[in-house]
């Protein structure tokens, strides 16, 4: 199984609200290095649900995104 470690940026949200989403979801929250570790649908399902409702989130760009991320 590929895991990543991927950075975020979301400065309209609290670190409460962030690990609110990831308890959703089977990722590991670095708050000090504003990274989210996990698979690639993990991640791709938290960065979705980060997003919100009634957006098209960009699966495809996310993919090749993520994969300069790839951790062994």
């Amino acid at each position: 199984m590929r895991y990543y470690k991927l950075p975020y940026n979301y400065e309209d949200l609290t670190w409460q609200d962030i690990q609110e989403v990831a308890s959703n979801h089977n990722v590991i929250i670095n708050h000090d290095e504003e990274t989210v570790y996990g698979t690639l649908n993990d991640l791709a399902n938290f960065f979705a649900d980060l997003d919100g409702p009634g957006q098209s989130f960009p699966i495809h760009e996310f993919k090749e995104w993520a994969a300069e991320y790839e951790v062994m």
